[in-house]
């Protein structure tokens, strides 16, 4: 993946995420929703101040730092990964990472909170948003390819030993 199409799909993702955002917070106040599919999924409203399921309410600026230090570690890894096709999983994987917290840190950067509305009533899942998808569902892959994937010398790329030159 070139790193202009990596840019442009964490462009488009971040985006995505924001416009739905945008959506949400102009067209209902905080706590209104709808059902999408009675008793089960609904679109509810929440402004979150602080981590996963509010977790540390009112510590915007210290997430927004955190994410943003997150991210550049994570720009930094993705451009680092190899350009071989058998790093494309990972790249995909990166992109969508870095695309969750960068859509995160936008709310707390701009809003001061961070839009969330996916709520699963049926198992009274904490609220969520389409960022939050991209960091659980990439942090899930990531741990997989790591663990299962690829080989521990194929993640060499990452070390911060001076690599060894093949002379």
């Amino acid at each position: 993946m070139k790193k202009y199409i990596k840019i442009l799909w964490i462009i488009l993702l971040i985006g995505l995420d924001q416009l739905v955002k945008a959506v949400i917070a102009s067209n209902y106040e905080v706590g209104e929703g709808f059902p999408v599919i009675k008793d089960i999924l609904e679109i509810n409203y929440v402004q979150n101040t602080g981590a996963a399921w509010g977790m540390m309410a009112d510590s915007t600026v210290f997430f927004a730092i955190f994410a943003f230090i997150v991210t550049i570690i994570l720009l930094y890894v993705l451009f680092k990964i190899p350009a071989d096709k058998s790093y494309n999983y990972l790249k995909i994987t990166m992109v969508f990472l870095i695309s969750g917290a960068v859509g995160n840190l936008i709310d707390r950067i701009c809003r001061k909170f961070v839009v969330d509305f996916i709520y699963f009533k049926i198992i009274d899942f904490p609220v969520f948003n389409i960022a939050d998808i991209y960091i659980t569902v990439s942090g899930i892959a990531l741990v997989i390819l790591v663990l299962f994937y690829y080989k521990e010398e194929q993640l060499e790329f990452l070390s911060l030993k001076k690599q060894k030159s093949n002379n």
